[in-house]
């Protein structure tokens, strides 16, 4: 096959891991998303942590059983901001995975393009090349002709 179609056939293969990239990108982006959701409800909880921790410190006069269900609650709440600490870590760890097949993809694509462009730089020199072997074949012609018409008529 020639030379010529070497960055015709890159076409798809180029445009295939071009589609492959745009969707780990989407990807990364909707997991960026959800991780930003898990972050904002845990710096919500802490921060009803301490405002219900700090409102509760204003009543000097508490009674037992008021202590005890504002320490329970307490309690439940500090149990789930550390489950939702442990699901922020998690994703972290997912969406750094995610971003690196994202940014394997996208060396991938790029590493493709560039093979692309070597071969049209290629097909432009080859191109270059056989034009001028053309004109020196034509130049050559020529003054063989014009030496046997010299020769012919002399």
């Amino acid at each position: 096959m020639s030379e010529r179609l070497k960055s015709e056939r890159m076409k798809p293969v180029n445009a295939l891991a071009e589609r492959r990239e745009k969707e780990r990108a989407r990807h990364f982006a909707t997991m960026n998303t959800a991780h930003e959701v898990l972050e904002s409800k845990l710096r919500d909880l802490e921060q009803y942590y301490e405002d219900y921790r700090n409102a509760d410190a204003g009543h000097r006069q508490v009674d037992i059983q008021r202590l005890t269900e504002t320490r329970q609650f307490l309690s439940t709440l500090s149990q789930a901001i550390s489950l939702q600490r442990e699901a922020v870590a998690a994703s972290e760890k997912k969406l750094a995975a995610e971003r690196e097949k994202w940014m394997a993809a996208r060396r991938h694509s790029q590493n493709l393009e560039n093979l692309s462009e070597k071969y049209r730089d290629q097909e432009r020199q080859s191109a270059l090349y056989a034009e001028q072997r053309s004109q020196d074949e034509m130049n050559s012609q020529r003054f063989v002709w014009r030496k046997m018409r010299q020769n012919n008529m002399a």
